[in-house]
């Protein structure tokens, strides 16, 4: 199983998303969304880290297991919106927010930062293919760079790896990793 995180420093943490026009009002949601679509590995789940206000950080869990209800940005936006207003929803939210993604964090090895200075992606398959790695991405803008130091200094740092020479959106590196990661999972599913 592996664990794709978001940290969005705009995501909106209370729920208030609305119906329509959504991307602005929700602080950025809409990328989330989409990175969540982008996944292909059907064992993964996304974390992403709420850091918009107006309430502390939160951190939303949406399992890829939901995508059969889950089809669409629009679908995702419902969900999420049901889940951070505390309502039934097959996503959750822990309102521990930083902490709370320490400690998933720690659940998942090795902990790849996807960022555009980072070494190779060739020179890190292994790692990219190991049975439980994390990839940790910022939405339409960086993590914050405080935020990503506290981590790695409770974690004991990150591996950080490009997928090129190219800035790509967040969804666009998830379906990348996610597509080098399938053939993996295709073999194992044949052999049992």
């Amino acid at each position: 199983m592996s664990l794709y995180v978001v940290i969005s420093p705009t995501g909106r943490t209370d729920g208030n998303i609305p119906a329509r026009g959504y991307a602005g009002p929700s602080g950025r949601l809409d990328v989330i969304a989409r990175a969540y679509n982008a996944i292909l590995e059907p064992n993964a789940t996304l974390a992403a880290l709420l850091m918009g206000g107006p309430l502390p950080p939160r951190l939303l869990i949406a399992p890829l297991s939901c995508k059969d209800i889950v089809r669409s940005e629009r679908s995702f936006m419902i969900e999420a919106s049901r889940a951070l207003r505390g309502r039934r929803s097959c996503f959750t939210v822990n309102d521990e927010g930083v902490e709370a993604l320490a400690s998933l964090l720690r659940r998942f090895k090795p902990r790849i930062l996807l960022a555009e200075k980072g070494g190779d992606i060739s020179s890190h398959w292994g790692e990219m293919c190991s049975s439980s790695p994390t990839f940790i991405a910022g939405s339409h803008l960086d993590p914050p760079h405080g935020l990503i130091k506290h981590l790695e200094r409770s974690l004991g740092g990150f591996l950080r790896v490009s997928v090129g020479p190219l800035s790509l959106h967040t969804d666009h590196v998830f379906l990348l990793v996610s597509a080098l990661r399938l053939p993996m999972h295709a073999t194992s599913i044949e052999h049992h």
